[in-house]
């Protein structure tokens, strides 16, 4: 059971015409259902670090794609201005 309900700009108006309707009600329990599910499971602290890790080597990857070495040098720059108006001060929110 998928844990969505899929639409896009094209469906979007008969999409919400099929939600909304109380004969799919069933239907729409049961993908809410499935949704809670896939959140328990995908949604933890392990797997957002995960996640968060590998966008972060993608994004690298893009960078040395785009800009080959150069972009190393303009972070550099970038760290030292988030360091001056932010800090190193920060601390776990949790």
């Amino acid at each position: 059971m998928i844990h969505y309900v899929p639409a896009s700009l094209d469906n979007l108006t008969r999409v919400v015409e099929y939600v909304l309707d109380s004969s799919n009600r069933h239907e729409m329990k049961m993908i809410v259902a499935s949704a809670n599910a896939w959140c328990q499971h995908a949604v933890t602290k392990d797997r957002l670090t995960t996640d968060a890790i590998v966008q972060l080597i993608k994004y690298e990857h893009t960078l040395y794609t785009a800009y080959e070495d150069t972009w190393v040098d303009e972070w550099i720059d970038v760290r030292r201005r988030i360091i001056d108006n932010v800090g190193t001060d920060l601390v776990d929110c949790s």
